[in-house]
């Protein structure tokens, strides 16, 4: 036997509206943080920080500074004699032990 229907009557029909459903709040965007950068360490300069490199050559080429380190008195004769540098703008060191 077929059961019979329901009616509808018992359940009050819900209302259709237009309006937008309300929005549930959302957390605000964390702001960035503008605390101050951590500060860098501070590099300590070492005019020698290569052991077995007692020589060094410090000078200009073009707007860049270079720094060479060398083994021996002449490998460093033979660096300048290959790039033609001048000795009086060069800056010759040696590391006293």
């Amino acid at each position: 036997m077929p059961r019979p229907k329901k009616s509808d009557s018992s359940k009050p029909a819900k209302p259709k509206t237009t309006r937008a459903k309300a929005k549930t709040p959302k957390s605000a965007p964390k702001p960035k943080a503008t605390a101050e950068p951590k500060p860098k360490p501070l590099k300590v300069k070492e005019d020698f920080p290569h052991i077995g490199f007692p020589y060094r050559l410090e000078y200009m080429e073009d707007k860049d500074k270079k720094i060479c380190f060398f083994q021996c008195e002449n490998h460093m004769e033979k660096h300048i004699t290959r790039h033609k540098l001048n000795r009086k703008t060069c800056k010759i060191s040696v590391k006293e032990d």
